[in-house]
């Protein structure tokens, strides 16, 4: 006989097998359904939940059209596999903003530069970037707080334009840190670039993203997106104009596909094919032209900026890197370059203001450049030593407006420099060649 204690305990045996046969009936027919239910309950236990065969097939399809070759250590960088253009080539809308997909673009410039504040806001009009100032410190700025009582931590005094140099990207690295920005894009007020800057980020965007998944950083359904395109919180500093490049590292590093970068370009003695760049981990190298830092990376900059400002604030970035203390990766050839005037209008209107005329002769910072680049060197001085070749000079710069070079051409060599595109996107070249 049963009891009623009985028969409500075969009940709910009961029920709890019929629940069981309808959910795996359930997973049977509805596959995609019960896989979400599955990952959710997953997620809420903490249990890891492997990719599904549909996003395995995705990721294989991922990274075969990733079109770039991670560098194991011992390996060779530059055997890449043969790519195929990329025509048409549309922009995701974060990358298509005025801010090339960072939360903000910072320049920094004094007042008494209104020959680099006049050409980078050409630049940035013509490519529709928009940028907020920052104003820099002079040395003679520098000077006067010292006598009022400017209270520095430092190990020794250090020259009042290294420390004003740095004081002003330190108040950029704040004002990522007051506004809570995850991203920015700093650059000094003499930065140059491409015509195409927009779609060289793009491929950029890329091309970090495949960096950081080779090296096991990126869950598999981490995908850049438009709100983050370059995956912010895998890095502190990305360097985008840096030069003087090291050994250390250098076989950490992939080759991207970017159609606006020219042949001829070697990474430590191994040419790069036609229509690649290298983006690099950990490269200590200098030169803050331009660079992006994470919120992550302000604050490991202003902290250290609180210690000293011994340095000039690229070796101070560089030391950190080698430390292992920042994250960061760079690329070659680089994005940015930064501008001067022509030697042939004269020494005294270089671009900058402590340069001395060995080191424009090629002593010093251009010691390492091309024969080429020495004879131009060579004929810039000498016309820029004669009075009566300036006057020719000048009359011929009146007439093309052609007036800027770059201080690191070969590191750059861009398709389509700004500087070069002035002429035809604001002039009519033809008229302007006829006067030549």
């Amino acid at each position: 006989m049963i009891t009623p204690v009985k028969f409500m305990v075969n009940r709910r045996v009961w029920f709890i097998l019929v629940v069981l046969i309808l959910l795996a009936a359930a997973a049977f027919i509805f596959p995609q359904h019960s896989a979400t239910i599955y990952g959710k309950v997953g997620t809420v236990s903490n249990k890891i939940v492997g990719p599904s065969a549909k996003e395995l097939k995705q990721q294989a399809k991922a990274v075969q059209e990733a079109q770039i070759q991670y560098s194991k250590p011992g390996s060779d960088p530059t055997n890449d596999i043969v790519l195929e253009d990329e025509p048409n080539i549309e922009l995701p809308q974060g990358l298509a903003n005025e801010t090339l997909g960072l939360q903000k673009i910072f320049y920094i410039n004094i007042n008494t530069r209104f020959d680099r504040e006049n050409t980078f806001h050409l630049q940035s009009s013509l490519s529709g970037i928009r940028a907020d100032r920052i104003e820099g410190f002079k040395a003679a700025e520098i000077a006067k707080l010292r006598e009022q009582g400017m209270n520095l931590p430092s190990s020794k005094k250090s020259p009042d334009s290294i420390i004003g140099c740095y004081m002003a990207h330190n108040k950029v690295w704040q004002k990522v840190l007051d506004e809570n920005l995850s991203t920015a894009l700093i650059m000094e007020a003499d930065a140059a670039w491409d015509v195409n800057i927009r779609a060289i980020m793009y491929h950029l965007s890329h091309g970090l993203e495949h960096m950081l998944r080779q090296q096991n950083l990126l869950m598999s359904n981490e995908h850049s997106t438009k709100q983050d395109p370059y995956l912010s919180s895998h890095w502190d500093v990305l360097q985008l104009g840096a030069c003087w490049r090291e050994p250390p590292r250098s076989n950490l590093a992939v080759q991207y596909y970017d159609p606006h970068v020219n042949s001829g370009f070697h990474y430590y003695g191994k040419p790069l094919t036609l229509n690649r760049r290298v983006i690099r981990y950990r490269e200590a190298n200098a030169c803050t032209v331009a660079y992006a830092v994470s919120q992550a990376g302000a604050r490991k900059l202003a902290l250290r900026a609180g210690v000293d400002m011994d340095m000039p604030v690229d070796i101070v970035i560089k030391r950190l890197v080698a430390l292992g203390l920042l994250r960061t990766y760079s690329v070659f050839p680089v994005l940015f370059d930064q501008w001067e005037y022509k030697y042939s209008l004269g020494v005294h209107n270089t671009d900058s203001d402590i340069r001395k005329l060995k080191e424009i002769a090629g002593s010093n910072e251009e010691g390492n450049a091309t024969p080429e680049r020495q004879a131009e060197l060579a004929a810039d001085i000498e016309i820029a030593e004669d009075p009566e070749k300036q006057k020719l000079a000048w009359e011929r710069f009146h007439k093309n407006m052609d007036i800027w070079q770059y201080r690191f051409p070969q590191d750059t060599n861009f398709t389509h420099g700004m500087l070069e595109e002035f002429r035809d996107l604001v002039f009519d070249r033809a008229a302007l060649d006829n006067q030549t």
